[in-house]
């Protein structure tokens, strides 16, 4: 008799625990059926960090992926237009960087990056990329110093039309400089 009231609780327990798993796994693959079919619902700040408040940590939300195609132009004066294309691959919400140039000698122990950078990010409104973007232009000059000119900003990108993004002439050369770019999508 003490046999079969232990195989009894036995079972129940097994039947507890199969109920609960199954409870979960349902649970589980909701809350993924949930996530995909309300994919552009806003989510809460802790929801965007990876968590959520009923069950913590969770896989990261779908996030969309660009190549975003640099095109920087300097016009001047006395020469033709001289441009130059870079590309970045960025997934939405994370920031990217590039930068073009050299590291040269101010004095015997001082050294400085000079060049092109392109720093941003992007987030997507709608259809299109809302690209946070900042820019800057360095060179060095004789005696030893360093001239710069930079921008920062905000620009809508519509996917597969260029944009352009930074305009800027230089007081000092009258150098003028275009920054665009165009949005295509990889995922």
């Amino acid at each position: 008799m003490n046999h079969s009231l232990a195989l009894a609780r036995t079972l129940a327990a097994m039947t507890a625990t199969l109920v609960v798993a199954g409870a979960l796994l349902g649970c589980a693959a909701g809350a993924a059926t949930c996530r995909e079919s309300s994919a552009s619902a806003p989510r809460s700040t802790l929801e965007n960090k990876g968590e959520s408040r009923a069950h913590g940590p969770r896989l990261a939300a779908f996030r969309h992926v660009f190549r975003l195609d640099f095109v920087v132009s300097t016009t001047d004066a006395s020469k033709p237009v001289s441009s130059s294309t870079y590309t970045l691959n960025l997934e939405e919400e994370r920031g990217g960087e590039l930068h073009l140039g050299s590291n040269v000698a101010l004095s015997s122990n001082a050294r400085q990056d000079v060049g092109l950078k392109i720093h941003c990010e992007y987030e997507m409104v709608g259809d299109d990329l809302l690209l946070h973007n900042s820019t800057e232009m360095s060179s060095f000059d004789d005696p030893p110093s360093v001239h710069k000119i930079a921008t920062s900003g905000d620009a809508v990108l519509a996917p597969g039309k260029l944009a352009l993004i930074d305009s800027l002439e230089d007081p000092t050369s009258h150098r003028r400089y275009e920054v665009a770019v165009t949005a295509t999508k990889l995922r």
